[in-house]
C-alpha cells in the first residue's frame, strides 16, 4: 500500500463532524490498541477517520476545532501515544501523528517532527501534523515541500503552509528570498505575497530581482505587482524585450503609480499596436484610464482575432461607468467569440438600462450574443 493513497481524493468530502463521530472513533482506536495494532489498522483508521484526524482543521484554537482534545488527559491517550510513535511501522507513526494533532498535543511536536525527519521529509501527514499543533518552526514543512519538488501531491500541505502565523512566514521569507536555492526562492517569494507590505520587503523583492537568474526574476516581480510597488521601470527596462519576462514586467509597471511607470505604459498605449501582455494586464488592472483605454482598443481593432478575452474577477464587469463603451463594441464588433466573452460585463447587472440593451440583443445578428443576452435577461428580478 502506497502512502499517498490515503489522502487520495480525501479533499472532496465534507469534514462536518459529530460527537458519534468521535465516540466511534475512540472505540475503534481503544479495540485496535487492545489487539495490538498493526500498521494495516492504522492506515484503515486513518482511512476511515481523516475527517476527525486531518480536514478538521481551519486554524481556529478552540476546542470545536480540535475534535479529539477532550481525550488528551484520558488513559486511552495517555497511555499510548508514545508507543505509536516508537513504533516501527510507518502508518502507525502517521496515526500517531495525526492523533496528536487532532489533540492539539504540542508536547509531541518534538515526536511528530522525529517522524517526519525519518521520512526523509516526506510524510505529508506528518508535516501537515506540525501546522495542525502550529508548531513554530516552519523549516520542516518546508523541507518536506521542497522533497516533492512543488508537484500536485504536495499543494494542499503548500496551502497550509501559506496560511501559516505571518510572523513566522515573514521570518521564513526574508531569511530565504536572497538564498541561492531556487526553490527556496520561489518558496519564498510565494511567502512574502502573504505578508501585509513593508518597506523593507519591498528592498529585499528588489534586490532579488536583480539577483536572481532570468528565469527566476518573475516571482520577486509578480509579488512586487501585488503590493503596487513604485519606481518599476528603472528595475525592468533590461527585462522588457525578454520574452519570458514582459509579461510580469508589465504587471508590475500597470500596478505603480509612479509617474514615469505610468507615463511608460501610456506610452505603449499611443502606439496603437496589439500587445496581448499589454491588454491582459490593462484589463485586469484597477486604474479607470487603463480600463478605458483596454476598450476603446477594442472598440479601434487594435486586436488580433484571437484575443481572448477573460473578465473573471476584473473591475470591469457590472461597473457601469463603462456601460457605453461595452454597449458600443457590442454592436458595432463581428468577433464572435469576443463579444461572448465580453457579454459577461452585464452579468448581476439588473438595472433599466441594462434590462433594455439585453432586450435589443435578442435580435443582435450573432448568436452569441442573443444567447448571453437571454441568459441574463432570464436572472433579471421580476
Amino acid at each position: 500500500m502506497k502512502k499517498l493513497f490515503i489522502i487520495s481524493f480525501l479533499f472532496l468530502i465534507s469534514n462536518v463532524l459529530s460527537a458519534q463521530d468521535i465516540k466511534t472513533f475512540k472505540e475503534e482506536f481503544n479495540v485496535a490498541i487492545e489487539h495490538k495494532i498493526t500498521d494495516s489498522i492504522a492506515a484503515n483508521l486513518i482511512n476511515k477517520h481523516y475527517k476527525l484526524l486531518m480536514w478538521f482543521y481551519d486554524g481556529n484554537d478552540d476546542v470545536k476545532t480540535y475534535p479529539l482534545k477532550e481525550i488528551r488527559n484520558e488513559a486511552i491517550y495517555l497511555n499510548n501515544i508514545d508507543n505509536l510513535f516508537a513504533d516501527k511501522g510507518p502508518f502507525i507513526n502517521m496515526l500517531a501523528c495525526l492523533v496528536a494533532a487532532s489533540t492539539y498535543d504540542t508536547t509531541k511536536i518534538p515526536n511528530v517532527t522525529k517522524a517526519l525527519k525519518n521520512s526523509n521529509y516526506k510524510d505529508l501527514l506528518a508535516a501537515k501534523a506540525l501546522i495542525m499543533l502550529r508548531h513554530k518552526d516552519l523549516d520542516p514543512i518546508v523541507k518536506c515541500i521542497i522533497a516533492y519538488n512543488f508537484n500536485e501531491k504536495v499543494q494542499y500541505l503548500t496551502v497550509d503552509f501559506l496560511n501559516s502565523d505571518k510572523n513566522l512566514l515573514e521570518k521564513f521569507a526574508c531569511d530565504s528570498l536572497l538564498t541561492n536555492d531556487k526553490s527556496m526562492q520561489y518558496l519564498a517569494a510565494k511567502t512574502m505575497a502573504q505578508i501585509p507590505y513593508k518597506l523593507k520587503n519591498e528592498q529585499l523583492l528588489r534586490n532579488a530581482v536583480i539577483k536572481y537568474d532570468t528565469e527566476m526574476k518573475g516571482w520577486p516581480l509578480a509579488v512586487l505587482a501585488h503590493y503596487k510597488a513604485k519606481k518599476i521601470l528603472p528595475l525592468v527596462n533590461s527585462y522588457l524585450e525578454n520574452e519570458k519576462l514582459r509579461e510580469v514586467c508589465l504587471r508590475a509597471l500597470v500596478a505603480s503609480e509612479d509617474f514615469e511607470d505610468i507615463s511608460y505604459i501610456k506610452e505603449l498605449i499611443a502606439k496603437k499596436y496589439f500587445d496581448k501582455d499589454l491588454m491582459n494586464n490593462l484589463l485586469n488592472s484597477d486604474n479607470d484610464f487603463y480600463l478605458k483605454s483596454w476598450l476603446k482598443m477594442l472598440e479601434q481593432n487594435f486586436i488580433s482575432d484571437d484575443y481572448y478575452i477573460n473578465l473573471t474577477n476584473t473591475k470591469l464587469i457590472g461597473n457601469k461607468k463603462y456601460f457605453g463603451q461595452v454597449k458600443n463594441i457590442i454592436l458595432t464588433k463581428t468577433n464572435e467569440q469576443q463579444l461572448y466573452s465580453l457579454m459577461d460585463f452585464f452579468n448581476g447587472m439588473y438595472d433599466a438600462d441594462t434590462k433594455a440593451f439585453l432586450s435589443k440583443c435578442l435580435d443582435h445578428p450573432i448568436a452569441a450574443v442573443r444567447e448571453k443576452a437571454k441568459i441574463f435577461l432570464s436572472q433579471m428580478p421580476n
